[in-house]
């Protein structure tokens, strides 16, 4: 018991510490850049997206290039109704015209690396995992990576010509007749 209140007790003291001590110092910075976020950033002014402009003004334009941006950007998304304002770093990121909105574009860049848990990568991992339950036995390496590519990237369409011409490429002891 005494070494418990000795050694433990302040061990773990100082290790919540260190952790609030950690991640508080960033809690302002990481709520300032949802501001950038359409949904977000329609009903708010730069003053609200200052602390993270402040600490990454090295990777940023001038304080005056950002908050005309700003302004353009919350414009932009203020003409949308609110349904069809994108969601989530990501989907706004995709929607941002890198050449038009430099630094908005580094700031949802930012946001999009530093989220602490996105769906997709959880929705990846989910799907690679009922793949492998699924084909475990039957399916070669090779197939399995291609099948969950295909399903972590629905997005991205494949032309039936495309793997038609694949297919009929790779020599076997058939012809390839359609």
């Amino acid at each position: 018991v005494a070494v418990r209140r000795a050694v433990y007790v302040p061990y773990l003291d100082d290790f919540c510490n260190s952790l609030k001590e950690r991640f508080e110092s960033h809690k302002e910075t990481v709520a300032a850049l949802q501001h950038s976020l359409p949904e977000f950033c329609t009903k708010t002014d730069f003053y609200s997206l200052e602390a993270a402009f402040n600490f990454y003004e090295e990777d940023l334009s001038h304080k005056e290039v950002v908050q005309s941006e700003f302004m353009l950007w919350k414009e932009k998304w203020s003409q949308e109704k609110s349904e069809n304002l994108p969601k989530t770093a990501i989907s706004s990121l995709e929607k941002c015209d890198k050449a038009f909105f430099p630094n908005i574009y580094i700031l949802l860049k930012l946001l999009a690396v530093l989220s602490v848990s996105v769906a997709t990568v959880e929705r990846n991992f989910s799907s690679l995992r009922r793949l492998k339950t699924y084909l475990r036995n039957t399916t070669s390496e090779s197939r399995l990576n291609g099948l969950a590519f295909l399903s972590i990237h629905r997005d991205i369409k494949i032309r039936d010509e495309e793997v038609r011409d694949k297919f009929a490429s790779v020599p076997r002891n058939l012809d390839f007749v359609l």
